[in-house]
Parts: structure tokens; sequence; C-alpha cells
């Protein structure tokens, strides 16, 4: 459901994502425009981690040690209800490892997605 949600531009917020350098445990290399994998990467917020699909505003690819504007569909958005707001800082973890962090800037489709989940 997050990829077809992702492909169809039904995200569910808009953030500002820094990469961590992989001198520093990032990524060996970048996130293309449209990136989701099996296990990641995951979205954490506060102790709870989601399933997502990340989607570069305005550029092909974003390398270790950059910071661009993403849009962000989490598998479960349930589970993030009352703990996300413009603001927010968060972890990108792969493999159970920090590789980036942000902050939300905009919720989009957040709350319909996780009240239609949850229905």
């Amino acid at each position: 459901m997050v990829m077809q949600r992702a492909s169809s531009g039904e995200y569910d917020m808009e953030v500002e994502l820094t990469l961590f350098p992989s001198a520093e445990g990032g990524l060996a290399s970048g996130l293309s425009h449209f990136h989701a994998l099996p296990d990641g990467p995951l979205f954490s917020v506060d102790g709870y981690e989601c399933l997502a699909a990340f989607v570069l505003k305005d550029r092909e690819w974003l390398f270790p040690g950059e910071t661009a504007h993403v849009f962000v569909t989490v598998a479960s958005p349930h589970t993030l209800i009352g703990k996300l707001f413009p603001g927010q800082c968060f972890l990108l973890r792969a493999s159970q490892r920090p590789v980036g962090k942000g902050r939300v800037l905009l919720l989009l489709n957040f709350e319909k997605h996780a009240a239609a989940e949850h229905s």
C-alpha cells in the first residue's frame, strides 16, 4: 500500500532530510529519486519506526552529506498519530543503523491515510 500511495503522489508529508556522510556511518551510496526497500529505509520518530517510501523533490539523487526536501509516505501511519507535527525531528534508519536525520516540514495526506488505515 505504501508503494501504491507514493507512486500515485499521495504523500504523507514533506520533510527536510540530511544523509549522514559515509565516513560517519551513512549510506555508501545515495538515495535515488524514488527510494523504498523491503527492509527499509525506516522513518523513526520518538521510538516508533515505519517502513517508508521517499521521493526526492526537484532532484534525481541525494548523496551522503547532502540535504534535500523529500516527500515521505509511511507504511503504518496510524502508529504515528499524535507524534508528527511540523518541526518534528526524525531519524532515517537502514539495516538498524541511523543513516540520516531530518525534520517534518508539512503534513500532507498523513491524517487521511491514518484514518483510512484505522477504519
